[in-house]
């Protein structure tokens, strides 16, 4: 039986068009659905794929969560893209674009 990933494509969806009309750099969109990228990523997606979603995740988590006792202050996430490039936080919204894309063309053409 086909696997459909219905759910991740409108999730998607609604994420790109965040990322895309969103206001502010590249950076403070991807800040601003901060939350909505790690709902999306975690949905059910091909196999042959999830290595491009393994590597937009790394991508994004690079540095370390910055803790003050228990409590988390600032998520790796944020830390990460406080000394990431507009241009690499650009690319990155291409990536998840292109994931998207994939994803897409998959549920409806296998």
């Amino acid at each position: 039986m086909k696997e459909h990933y219905t759910y991740f494509i409108e999730k998607a969806s609604m994420l790109i068009r965040k990322l895309i009309s969103g206001e502010g750099t590249a950076k403070e969109r991807l800040l601003e659905c901060e939350t909505d990228i790690y709902f999306v990523l975690a949905n059910q997606i091909p196999e042959d794929l999830k290595h491009k979603r393994e590597k937009i995740k790394r991508t994004l988590n690079k540095k370390n969560e910055i803790k003050v006792g228990d409590k988390v202050r600032m998520t790796s996430f944020k830390n990460t893209l406080i000394y990431m490039k507009n241009k690499t936080a650009a690319k990155i919204i291409l990536d998840i674009y292109d994931l998207y894309i994939d994803v897409l063309l998959r549920d409806k053409f296998d």
